[in-house]
């Protein structure tokens, strides 16, 4: 059986892979950064942050969108920008393939969802102080639940939580069967920062844009029918759930900020998505030739 070692701990912590990883991942990914209906509620125009680059997005009078980032010297350079069944990403690099190339068979994981029958019900932000791929492995396994997620655990059949992957490293779909009035049950990852939870009568999409090397915004954003029932228990065991995730993933990143901890090894069974994405990680810094120090 082979051998998965875990990124090390230097992946986590230092800035300058960080800063490798602004240019590499984040200035060449389609990103997603909000909703149609935040342009309708905000005067048309959505202000953001990317890994520090400063961007605005409006819509004009033909539901078109445009997209600029705000440069040091306080100067507009154009961006892509384009929606995807109301969720609206941007890329900062003008070159990147058109949205549909990127998303590929991803929209697959979504067929069965009638988003835009979904009404933006609310949104919970929290600052975590984790570099944002310590939350995306917190994301990717399903073998903390039981012990971190003692709510999500009765609520749904942990013990036999599993993930989908397929032929593209860059999303899967996690499936924990539900029990007769669960709350959770499906859940879906799109590489580098989105994911989100299948709730009756609507969804929650889980994602999170870094606010530096060493920490990230975590956004909770829930959308339902106009005539789901039992919003607020839907809400509240989603919350709960992003605090235990806040929780343990300050406590790993303090860990790994620590130095005492170097690298480790994943479980085949339990953490073949971790696997996958930290190779995916380490083959995007070797073509970009960077990697931490002293690794």
């Amino acid at each position: 059986m082979p051998i998965h070692p875990t990124l090390a701990a230097g992946w986590y912590t230092d800035p300058l892979v960080y800063q490798n990883e602004r240019q590499s991942i984040f200035e060449n990914s389609w990103v997603h950064v909000g909703y149609r209906c935040d342009l309708t509620t905000s005067g048309g125009v959505l202000c953001e942050a990317l890994a520090e680059h400063e961007i605005v997005i409006s819509q004009d009078v033909n539901l078109c969108l445009s997209a600029y980032e705000v440069l040091e010297d306080h100067s507009r350079k154009e961006i892509l920008v384009e929606s995807f069944r109301d969720l609206i990403f941007v890329s900062l690099n003008t070159k990147l393939c058109s949205l549909t190339q990127w998303l590929a068979d991803f929209p697959t994981a979504l067929t069965e969802l009638n988003l835009e029958s979904f009404v933006f019900h609310s949104r919970v932000v929290r600052r975590v102080a984790c570099n944002w791929k310590t939350y995306a492995d917190n994301f990717l396994e399903g073998y903390h639940v039981p012990t971190v997620h003692p709510g999500m655990a009765r609520d749904a059949d942990a013990s036999n939580y599993s993930v989908i992957l397929g032929d593209d490293p860059r999303w899967n779909v996690h499936v924990m069967p539900a029990r007769a009035d669960s709350v959770f049950g499906m859940f879906g990852w799109l590489f580098p920062t989105f994911a989100f939870n299948v709730v009756p009568g609507g969804w929650a999409v889980e994602r999170w844009l870094p606010r530096g090397a060493d920490h990230i915004d975590l956004f909770f954003e829930y959308f339902f029918e106009p005539n789901a029932g039992e919003i607020e228990r839907i809400i509240e065991m989603n919350e709960a759930v992003a605090e235990e995730d806040v929780r343990i993933c300050e406590a790993v990143q303090r860990n790994l900020d620590s130095g005492v901890y170097s690298a480790g090894l994943l479980s085949p069974k339990w953490e073949e998505p971790l696997v996958v994405f930290h190779e995916m990680i380490r083959d995007i810094a070797g073509l970009n030739e960077y990697a931490p120090t002293g690794t």
